[in-house]
């Protein structure tokens, strides 16, 4: 996991970006039968590693450009 040293220093905002180890986190290329319940998993893990609730996230493709999206609670 990644962690940007900017972002740690905002209060209330907790981050980070998966890498390899932590596996497939995309519903888009879940590989075949049962694809999506490992991708489920693996972000569950992963919240966890956070300390946080699946409830309590954002999720978002890496997308390379200049666009800016700003997220609030519904």
């Amino acid at each position: 996991m990644y962690q940007l040293p900017r972002l740690k220093n905002i209060q209330g905002l907790i981050h980070g970006f998966s890498d390899k180890t932590e596996g497939n986190m995309s519903f888009r290329w879940a590989p075949g039968a049962g694809g999506r319940e490992s991708v489920a998993a693996n972000r569950l893990k992963f919240f966890e590693k956070l300390g946080i609730e699946a409830r309590d996230c954002a999720a978002m493709e890496i997308a390379h450009g200049s666009g800016v999206a700003v997220v609030g609670r519904r």
